[in-house]
């Protein structure tokens, strides 16, 4: 069995310096809405209660699924990049970007080039998606295959939508072949909610039509997604099993907050026995403005 934890949206808690020339772009209606809202929800101490309590479950496998920074700026880009560092020392990361990574033109290049033990790729789009293994123990032949795929791509003020593309959906397509149901458990991660009806217009993924249809597909044994900043878990009909599609909670959001839902994170237990995959997840939060982490809902079983 291997346990692997899935993080999101940790949106550095704290304002970066920002000179006046760095907000004459879409930074400025961000810090705008930083200064009236966000400095109120995302917040340090309800990010390391999240993050030592994830850490404390002593995870095989990290999953974070991007929006790292408010605003891309160089402070939050390498504030970032010593946190991966540390939690890093617990277990191996796979970590893809979200829109707040890619906030401006260019910021997504940066974040690839400080953050690149964790993503690969040296361009926005070229080199996505890649593929971490996970092996199972006492199984060598089995192991975990998380494919991570950017949706992160710059756009303009008041519109945080994200996109895949046919190039990453046509490479999608090429490495499940390399990665059999039969010996491989498929795990798809992304920013964006990869279905329909899951957020609002400004916050969508455009070519989420595109998306289902290539899961379906596919139909991995699993897709995680952040963005929301809430526990979501719906499912995906394919034509060999149901597909559980899992949104996280932002794990910086103060359980004080006016946020619906405060600060949490996922467990996904994964084993081979008795020839067949077994899913186990379990939901972590804060639960009644109390600043305590413990299960948020019932714990999902699948099997495949």
């Amino acid at each position: 069995m291997r346990r692997l934890v899935h993080i999101s949206d940790i949106h550095m808690p704290h304002m970066p310096n920002l000179y006046p020339y760095q907000l004459l772009n879409k930074r400025i209606t961000g810090y705008l809405f930083w200064k009236k809202r966000r400095q109120f929800v995302h917040q340090k101490n309800a990010l390391e209660t999240v993050t030592e309590h994830m850490l404390a479950q002593k995870p095989d496998h990290i999953l974070c699924s991007g929006d790292l920074t408010n605003f891309a700026s160089k402070a939050e880009i390498n504030w970032a990049k010593t946190w991966l560092s540390e939690i890093e020392s617990h277990a191996n990361i796979s970590l893809v970007p979200g829109n707040h990574d890619a906030y401006v033109p260019g910021a997504l290049n940066r974040v690839l080039e400080q953050w690149n033990p964790w993503i690969k790729g040296q361009s926005e789009q070229d080199d996505f998606p890649f593929v971490h293994e996970i092996s199972l123990p006492n199984t060598p032949e089995k192991g975990i295959a998380v494919f991570c795929l950017s949706s992160a791509i710059a756009t303009r003020p008041f519109n945080a939508q994200g996109k895949i593309g046919a190039a990453q959906l046509e490479r999608l397509a090429a490495l499940f072949k390399r990665y059999s149901k039969e010996n491989w458990f498929q795990l798809v991660m992304l920013h964006h909610p990869p279905l329909a009806g899951l957020t609002k217009k400004h916050r969508i993924l455009r070519d989420e039509i595109q998306m289902t249809e290539a899961l379906q597909e596919l139909a991995p044994h699993l897709v995680v997604y952040g963005h929301n900043h809430r526990h979501q878990c719906t499912h995906l009909t394919s034509q060999s099993h149901s597909i559980p599609v899992i949104g996280v909670r932002s794990a910086s959001c103060a359980p004080q907050s006016q946020d619906p839902e405060a600060g949490g994170y996922n467990i996904y237990e994964v084993d081979f026995a008795d020839e067949q995959w077994k899913l186990t997840c379990e939901f972590m939060g804060f639960t009644d403005q109390k600043e305590i982490i413990s299960p948020i809902t019932e714990n999902l079983v699948h099997y495949y």
